[in-house]
């Protein structure tokens, strides 16, 4: 675990981004994490994305939009992001897509009852992700906020 020297947090490392029971179906799930707007949400054999809520040409808030299949589609101008970020489509002029129309994408990871993710530069160690197995393992616990 490493932290950008720039940021307060702890970025190269796994955060719990949501419960996994709080993103289901089609919805798009917003949460500000370490700071930064985030849009989680399941393609539709359920395995959960994450991206920056944030459209790339007028930092309109992509969970205001909607799906189109696994895409999000800006309510801003309509842009369409695909599962990694990338603009997949322009409706204006001739559609055209700068270099630009990108969202950062985070990897995620479903595992013990929540959807956890890296936000970090470096590349994503499943071998970093905490252990908490007890949580699954048939004892009694309780999932959720008390």
């Amino acid at each position: 675990m490493t932290t950008d020297s720039n940021s307060p947090y702890l970025m190269n490392t796994w955060h719990v981004a949501a419960l996994s029971q709080e993103v289901d179906g089609e919805q798009l799930f917003h949460r500000r994490l370490l700071d930064t707007p985030g849009l989680i949400y399941r393609q539709a054999d359920g395995t959960p994305v994450a991206l920056h809520d944030r459209c790339p040409h007028r930092f309109a808030p992509l969970h205001l939009g909607w799906r189109e299949g696994d895409e999000v589609v800006c309510l801003y101008h309509a842009l369409r992001f695909d599962c990694s970020g990338q603009c997949t489509r322009n409706p204006h002029g001739p559609g055209h897509i700068p270099k630009a129309a990108q969202v950062r994408s985070f990897p995620v990871v479903e595992q013990y009852g929540f959807i956890w993710i890296w936000m970090g530069d470096e590349p994503a160690d499943l071998g970093e992700l905490p252990d908490f197995g007890e949580l699954t393992s048939g004892h009694p616990n309780s999932v959720g906020y008390t």
